[in-house]
């Protein structure tokens, strides 16, 4: 597996609105399953505070509604988890096994230095990921067969429901009198594991550009945003450029929080902009749309492509 990437599952690399913190949120009260003292389930409700992004609601119990500003590293602690659960399935692991990582190696997964206040974040970006909700509505329509054979129309919908990382723990030791680095066990959600064993592309999000957005404070949120989205949607034709429009860049992907449209794609450009300089991107308009290439992608097709093109019978030499 390429360690200059980060995988993440496509739909939560697409769909940005579920980790961007919300403008506005309501209160409300839902029934959730919980565990009691003798590992029995029972439902009860709990107050909650959710916001909607399309057809999902993203809530969180009402005790932890701060830490709805989290999602943005929520979403990396994820892709790095997810990154490091693959890693495990090509070493034999059973998809069932927990990730058992510290919080320095989840820092530098996504190429953060592991200082002691960026593991706090991830500590919390963790504890985040295991308090938040998706409430997901989907729509089917089918056909199935009865007893007799006969053909019938099955229409409606489904709600699931779904808690990331159900079970996350946190290890402190202490060694010789020195505090070692913070040992942690997550589960990720069955839903999320099947997902995840399927044989589909995963979005690959490069590392270098994850590291470089975390040197623009105020941009961050946004630039991520998009860097997340371009590599969840590229099309896997190599040299085939993307073309989002505009709209489609600042109110569904950028999310920002100003309304003038003139400042918004000057932003939307200086993301571009410095996406391109950092070497992830080549972009250009076209007819009004943004047209953009993943060039590392392209980069390793090509690189691939000259390798098959070798003949058999070279070897190379010292």
């Amino acid at each position: 597996m390429n360690e200059d990437n980060v995988l993440m599952e496509r739909n939560f690399a697409r769909e940005v609105g579920l980790f961007n913190p919300p403008k506005e949120t309501s209160v409300g009260e839902i029934a959730e399953s919980a565990y009691t003292t003798n590992y029995n389930t029972e439902d009860g409700k709990i107050n909650i505070t959710y916001f909607r992004d399309g057809q999902r609601v993203v809530y969180i119990p009402a005790e932890c509604a701060q830490m709805l500003s989290n999602l943005p590293a929520a979403r990396l602690a994820l892709a790095a988890l997810i990154t490091l659960w693959l890693r495990d399935r090509e070493k034999g692991a059973p998809p069932g096994e927990p990730i058992r990582t510290t919080l320095g190696e989840l820092c530098r997964v996504v190429g953060m230095t592991p200082n002691g206040p960026r593991r706090i974040r991830m500590k919390q970006a963790l504890l985040t990921l295991h308090y938040v909700r998706f409430r997901n509505l989907m729509y089917f329509d089918h056909e199935v067969s009865d007893r007799r054979g006969k053909k019938t129309r099955v229409q409606g919908r489904r709600v699931t429901f779904s808690i990331l990382a159900p079970e996350v723990r946190f290890f402190d030791s202490i060694v010789d009198g020195e505090r070692q680095d913070t040992t942690v066990e997550v589960h990720l959600s069955p839903s999320l594991v099947r997902s995840l064993a399927l044989d589909v592309p995963k979005a690959k999000v490069p590392v270098a550009a994850l590291r470089a957005t975390y040197g623009n404070t105020q941009a961050t949120k946004a630039m991520q945003n998009v860097l997340f989205w371009l590599s969840a949607v590229t099309p896997e034709r190599p040299g085939t450029p993307l073309r989002p429009k505009s709209d489609t860049l600042i109110d569904e992907v950028m999310r920002p929080e100003g309304r003038r449209r003139d400042k918004n794609i000057q932003k939307l450009k200086k993301i571009l902009n410095f996406l391109e300089k950092s070497g992830v991107i080549a972009w250009w308009k076209f007819d009004g749309d943004h047209c953009v290439i993943m060039k590392k992608r392209d980069q390793e097709i090509a690189e691939n492509k000259k390798k098959k093109a070798l003949p058999e019978n070279t070897k190379k030499t010292d």
